[in-house]
């Protein structure tokens, strides 16, 4: 049997961008060790690989991921030189002397020590050639990415071994100097690890800045090429090839020169782009301010007349106060005189004054005489009045008393009425009193009640009976409708797993998912079925959620991503639509797809293998028997993918290699991993078994939305079913419940009735104590009224009352004849008096009418002194506050209007008419000048200061710009011409490597105005008659895409910087013809001086390949079970070899 190896972790098959990743250098120092391999830690260890003098290892591993990772270089301004010191065994300073690691991937131990030039290591796939690769790249500090293969470190660690995980590296140091030993612990839980730099514990930031100095170059593809990585070398856009060249290779200063011009030419078209900017803007400021000024010019103009306007105004109001403090003047001359003239009028008219006066006293005193009279008038009226109301009340006394002497014979037979009804009632009652007393005999009527009490309550035991499985009921309904809605929230989550799976192929197939998105829409188009991706489609059975990784394992990812047509049609017409319409932005959907024909089942194409053999070989299941989804996607993978042949082992226990070879079964999947038989293309194409270890499941995880929703529908159908026969239950209990509730309510009605039959009767019981009290109230009113007094009785004492009443109204009615006698008396003198007080009044008119015209001018005169006393009054406040005014106003004024004022007053007083003329003159002046915002002028004066700003930034601009252009034709003097020569060399060294095959190549640069833009164009050509194409991830098959990236990589071994190169498996693709050519090349290029120390891992298929005695050849020895250290020497076994060849030719 063949041996069998732990496998490497899942690789990614992420197509990445080249990335710089940083490396480190040591300040420590070791003595070189010597060149004796150590032995093995545990020469017994099981599955362990051991690394001889002539041996190395890899395996193939398929591509698992599907993230894409962006690796950008990272500049740490050193300045990498390519170090020419070797030492006295040819090694580099910075290449690996040793390499050791324990625990890692396929090897429990290994330890071996590279040559100074070409070490090619050999080993059968899956022996553990790549892991060297990786322990290189991952035991000097760089992160597991820059591999292409896992991401995680975790990942690294050996599955089966429970010892720590570490790399051990060896570095040359400078003569005189300890080389330099860094050791790198990986932790199996999470991904942290830690470092040693001879023997001490150190920092990743420490190893990383060693790296750095040595010019270790692990994240550059042109220096440092894992297997998972080929790929990606020839997916190198031009720029990023030209970028990892500078890096590699060249002048030291390539790589900074490079990048100033990239800064520096980004940094001329942001000046170029300010220059133009402001420039403009410059412009259009300097525009504006030419048309703001002419409205400035107006604003000031407008400014001048307002100006001259208000000192006008000002002096308007001086002369207005000067006009009114003249006419003061006048008019207080005009008013003494007056006065003087009054006085001699009054001295006149004296005589008439004093008889006028006597009179006009006679007149008062009259007058005072009358108002007495009149006075006491009013009081005599008023008792007049008051003495009549006396006599009004006395009489009306007197008839009320009158008419109650009339009623007291009505009283007298109402009285007798009374009491004749009250006795003949008493007799009625005492009749009715002596009657027999009826007896009432309720037995009958309590019995009947009785009985319908108790039919009452036994319906109500019926009805409680009936109840009593009710609350059972909804009790169930309410837990069907519990479990229903947990059942819906399930099925939710199964469907937010079709949700994550869509957000996903959106994410990281964003083409794929657009395709689905479009084939959505576009349903009704097509004529057969067209199935949506396995990624959206396919499901785990419930139940094998655990052996999800056992599943997914053998399907390749680029599966998950194919449509999957019925009809050809519906094929050519999705790729017409889909793949070659370019998009709006101007890039093409790429989406998979394969017409697979009707009636695909697998029943009509089953499995290689039945039951019964699955069995006999030591498997379960197919990858398709775990999986729910459409029949025609499933039939599929078994029959076109091949997946019906892969069996699979889901109890772990011993496979039955005799029956698998019986079968021909050459690729199965257990629990440890898949399993591959693969047979050698050369000599005796023996067997051998590749193993590689589980990777992760990404894409078929989560529940299965088949089964799981069956079981989901199953466990809701069975809850609503319970759930409606308990309601059907609560019905017909309902309806058991209204018919006894009706019942009920008979029987409560038939009650009610009998109840009022007994009331009636004990109605008629309490009917005789209803009379007795009645004839009680009668007896007691019957005394009421024999006890009232007679009518005689009251006749007398109405008559005494009589007589009191008629006294009275007499002596009212006298009192009221004396006041009536005083006030006829009072009205006789006072008629009189007015007679004499009319004599007086004439005499006095008559003396007023002859004074009156005398005394017309003495009233006109009056009244004119009045006037003019008035105006004196109002022409002095009226000047006062005219003056107030003016000076209020020409203290708010401004200064210069201060001075305007002042100078016009000094020069003598102006005519109120001339300034009136001239303020007229100034308001027409103004309204025929257009008003101005004053915000355009203060704009008017912040645009100027703007437009010097500008003037000044633009002219920094344009320097800053000439500054720029004379740094970057500077260093563009110098970078051109170094690179130029770099890409000559290189081409020189490629184009011959090609004509040694018959083939053409060539180098080319690139350019671009745009320095960012400049790349490295690798022209090829395999055919006759074919013109040269520019190398791309598509146009070129796979192994020409790796003969091109080995001849460049060789074209660039003379020249590069970094101490040690790799290749890993470059020759996969490549015909026997090539491959030896390609080898050849190789040896004969890293075998020269002046190139350092070289990795190459293959398999080596070929025999007879060029030796060169500066290489070293190790060979990878693998298997479960390896001899002891020291009993395997595979120079004694070439040298037997080699005797006994001698010996047969002799």
């Amino acid at each position: 049997m063949a041996p069998v190896i732990k496998p490497e972790p899942g690789s990614s098959k992420a197509r990445a961008r080249t990335s710089k990743a940083r490396a480190v250098e040591s300040e420590e120092e070791q003595d070189t060790p010597d060149a004796g391999p150590s032995p093995s830690e545990n020469p017994k260890a099981r599955k362990r690989a051991r690394v001889g003098p002539a041996d190395a290892g890899e395996e193939h591993e398929q591509h698992r991921g599907d993230e894409e990772e962006d690796k950008k270089p990272l500049r740490n301004g050193v300045k990498f030189e390519k170090t020419s010191e070797t030492d006295d065994a040819g090694y580099v300073v910075g290449s690996i002397v040793r390499i050791k690691c324990q625990a890692f991937v396929t090897y429990d131990s290994v330890e071996f020590r590279p040559g100074p030039a070409l070490n090619m290591i050999l080993g059968p796939n899956g022996t553990g050639k790549s892991t060297i690769a990786c322990a290189i790249a991952i035991g000097l500090g760089f992160p597991a990415k820059v591999l292409g293969r896992a991401s995680k470190l975790s990942e690294f660690c050996k599955k089966d071994s429970s010892k720590d995980t570490w790399i051990e590296i060896e570095l040359k140091a400078p003569r005189g100097s300890r080389n330099l030993v860094i050791r790198r612990y990986l932790s199996r839980t999470d991904e942290r690890s830690s470092f040693q730099i001879n023997g001490s514990e150190t920092t990743a930031k420490e190893v990383n800045e060693r790296m750095s100095n040595l010019g270790v170059q692990i994240g550059n593809l042109c220096t440092f090429l894992p297997q998972d990585r080929v790929a990606a070398f020839s997916q190198m856009s031009s720029v990023e090839l030209l970028r990892e060249t500078e890096k590699a290779a060249g002048d030291d200063q390539l790589s900074d020169w490079h990048d100033l011009l990239v800064e520096e030419y980004a940094n001329q078209k942001k000046l170029l782009s300010e220059v133009d900017r402001h420039g403009e803007v410059l412009k259009r400021k300097e525009s504006k301010q030419a048309e703001n000024e002419k409205e400035v010019r107006q604003f000031e103009e407008r400014e001048r007349v307002e100006q001259e306007l208000v000192v006008i105004s000002l002096l308007l109001q001086y002369a207005h106060y000067n006009d009114t403090y003249s006419q003061w003047g006048q008019v207080k001359e005009n008013r003494n005189q007056a006065e003087g003239e009054l006085a001699e009028l009054i001295e006149q008219n004296r005589p008439f004054k004093d008889s006028q006066e006597a009179l006009m006293s006679a007149v008062a005193e009259y007058g005072k005489l009358g108002e007495m009279a009149q006075t006491k008038k009013r009081k005599l009226e008023k008792k007049i009045k008051d003495s009549m109301g006396l006599v009004d009340k006395a009489a009306k006394t007197l008839v009320k008393t009158k008419e109650e002497l009339d009623n007291l014979r009505a009283d007298d037979r109402t009285r007798k009425s009374t009491i004749i009804r009250t006795e003949k009632d008493i007799n009625k009652i005492e009749r009715e009193l002596e009657k027999p007393e009826e007896t009432v005999d309720f037995s009958e009527i309590d019995a009947k009640l009785i009985e319908k009490r108790n039919e009452i309550n036994e319906i109500k035991d019926r009805a409680a009976q009936a109840d009593a499985p009710k609350e059972d009921f909804e009790r169930q309904v309410h837990q069907c409708d519990r479990e229903i809605a947990l059942q819906d929230k399930k099925l939710k989550n199964l469907n937010n797993i079709k949700n994550q799976r869509e957000e996903a192929l959106r994410k990281y197939e964003p083409d794929t998912w657009k395709a689905v998105e479009w084939l959505r829409t576009t349903q009704h188009k097509f004529k057969g079925k067209v199935y949506e991706p396995p990624r959206l489609t396919l499901f785990i059975k419930h139940g094998h959620e655990q052996h999800a990784n056992l599943i997914e394992e053998p399907i390749a990812l680029h599966v998950f991503k194919n449509f999957l047509f019925e009809e050809r049609e519906d094929y050519d017409y999705f790729m017409r639509e889909v793949n070659d319409k370019v998009q709006a932005n101007g890039t093409r959907i790429q989406a998979n797809g394969q017409e697979i024909g009707k009636d695909y089942t697998r029943e009509r194409y089953p499995a290689q293998f039945n039951k019964e053999q699955l069995a006999e070989m030591g498997f379960d299941a197919f990858t398709t028997d775990l999986l729910e989804g459409p029949e025609a996607v499933l039939t599929w993978l078994s029959k076109d993918l091949g997946y019906g042949s892969i069996p699979l082992q889901l109890t772990k226990r011993d496979v039955n290699y005799d029956a698998s070879r019986k079968y021909q079964c050459r690729k199965w999947v257990t629990q440890e991993g898949s399993f591959t038989i693969t047979h050698s293309r050369y000599g005796r194409k023996e067997s051998q078994i590749e193993q590689r270890s589980l990777g992760t499941a990404k894409v078929l995880i989560g529940a299965s939305d088949v089964s799981g929703v069956q079981e989901i529908t199953a466990r809701t159908a069975d809850a609503t079913s319970r759930r409606d026969e308990a309601v059907r239950s609560l019905a017909k209990i309902n309806a058991k419940l209204a018919d006894l509730d009706r019942q009920r309510h008979t029987l409560d009605e038939e009650k009610k009735a009998l109840q009022g039959q007994k009331t009636k009767m004990e109605d008629k019981k309490k009917q005789r104590a209803k009379l007795v009290a009645k004839r009680e109230v009668l007896v007691s009113q019957l005394k009421r009224e024999k006890a009232k007094p007679t009518s005689e009785q009251k006749r007398a004492q109405l008559r005494g009352r009589m007589s009191e009443q008629i006294e009275k109204h007499l002596a009212a009615v006298s009192k009221h004849n004396m006041w009536t006698t005083k006030l006829v008396s009072s009205q006789v003198a006072a008629a009189g008096l007015a007679i004499r007080q009319m004599q007086v009044d004439n005499d006095l008119k008559a003396m007023n009418d002859s004074a009156n015209a005398q005394d017309v001018a003495l009233t006109e005169k009056r009244q004119e002194v009045d006037e003019l006393k008035a105006r004196v009054k109002e022409l002095y406040r009226s000047a006062k506050a005219m003056h107030a005014a003016a000076d209020r106003d020409l203290e708010a004024a401004s200064e210069d209007i201060k001075l305007a004022v002042d100078e016009a007053r000094q020069q003598g007083q102006i005519e109120t008419e001339q300034l009136m003329t001239r303020h007229a003159e100034a308001e027409a002046k103004l309204n025929v000048t257009v008003a101005i915002s004053p915000e355009i002028v203060k704009r008017y004066k912040e645009g100027k200061a703007e437009v010097e700003r500008l003037r000044s930034t633009l002219e920094g601009s344009q320097a800053s710009l000439a500054t720029s252009t004379e740094r970057l034709q500077a260093v563009h003097g110098v970078w051109l011409p170094a690179l130029e020569e770099l890409v000559e060399r290189i081409c020189t060294g490629f184009r011959a490597a090609f004509d040694n095959l018959g083939l053409l190549g060539e180098i080319r640069l690139a350019k671009d105005d745009d320095y960012a833009k400049w790349g490295i164009e690798i022209l090829v050509s395999f055919r006759d008659n074919e013109p040269l194409k520019v190398l791309t991830a598509h146009r070129q098959s796979g192994g020409e895409r790796a003969l091109t990236t080995v001849m460049y990589l060789m074209s660039l071994a003379e020249l590069a910087k970094a101490p040690f190169a790799l290749v890993d498996e470059i020759n996969q693709g490549m015909d026997q013809r090539v491959e030896r050519n390609v080898h050849n090349a190789l040896v004969r290029t890293t075998s020269k001086p002046d190139v350092g120390q070289y990795f190459l891992l293959t398999p080596k298929l070929l025999p007879d390949l060029q030796y060169h005695p500066t290489m070293k050849v190790l060979v990878i020895n693998s298997g479960p079970w390896l001899p002891p250290t020291g009993q395997l020497s595979l120079a004694k076994i070439v040298k037997d070899r080699r005797r006994r060849i001698a010996n047969r030719s002799l």
